[in-house]
């Protein structure tokens, strides 16, 4: 079974930011997915390019425990178009992804860990 695996320091917004700056202006969030996706983009260059759908995870670890995991998770989407951008799977749709799963860790750092595998 091939497995890739990273972890991503800080956090990524929460949905509700991401409303409050696609409502704001749409140039807000465009900033937002420019600078977060940055990251993603860097995080996940090294990661091996899958050709065969694949099984997401994603544990989200956190210092405030008054985060929703919902909102939490919405950060998945500048993670998943990094994942494409980067050619490690060809597309996010239904078509390349088996799966995605999501595991909350209260902590004493904020970050999120990506696997993927076959």
């Amino acid at each position: 079974m091939s497995i890739t695996h990273t972890t991503i320091e800080g956090q990524f917004p929460g949905l509700n930011k991401i409303i409050a700056a696609s409502k704001k202006h749409w140039s807000c969030y465009a900033k937002m997915k420019e600078e977060y996706g940055n990251i993603a983009q860097w995080s996940t260059k090294t990661f091996k390019h899958f050709e065969e759908p694949v099984h997401i995870h994603f544990v989200w670890h956190y210092k405030n425990a008054a985060r929703d995991p919902d909102n939490m998770m919405a950060g998945q989407k500048f993670i998943m178009d990094a994942l494409v951008h980067n050619g490690v799977i060809k597309d996010d749709t239904c078509k390349y992804i088996k799966s995605i799963t999501h595991e909350f860790v209260k902590d004493k750092t904020d970050s999120v860990e990506i696997s993927i595998k076959l």
